[in-house]
């Protein structure tokens, strides 16, 4: 992290928590070459799934049609267990 003082890339983190709402996380930051203290706010930073096709083509990532496609893959047998388990499954994964 940068020193908004010197600009110095050495710092140290002196103290961490989340914030009151636990949306982000407060540092407490200490740079080494200036003696400087200063806070920094680290946010989730969440990315929507993309699925990149053979064409190399990109599109957002649809958890129906990939059911779908499970469930056309296992026509007759135990296809709704499965299927549940498996998109859960890979949904906590990403």
């Amino acid at each position: 992290m940068r020193c908004p003082s010197c600009g110095s890339l050495d710092t140290q983190v002196k103290d961490s928590r989340p914030t009151e709402d636990s949306a982000a996380i407060r540092r407490r930051r200490l740079c080494l070459a200036c003696n400087f203290r200063f806070t920094t706010f680290e946010r989730v930073q969440l990315r929507e799934l993309t699925v990149i096709k053979r064409n190399g083509r990109r599109v957002p990532f649809d958890r129906d049609k990939l059911a779908r496609s499970i469930e056309i893959a296992l026509r007759g047998g135990t296809k709704v267990r499965i299927k549940a388990g498996f998109t859960h499954e890979f949904e906590a994964k990403r």
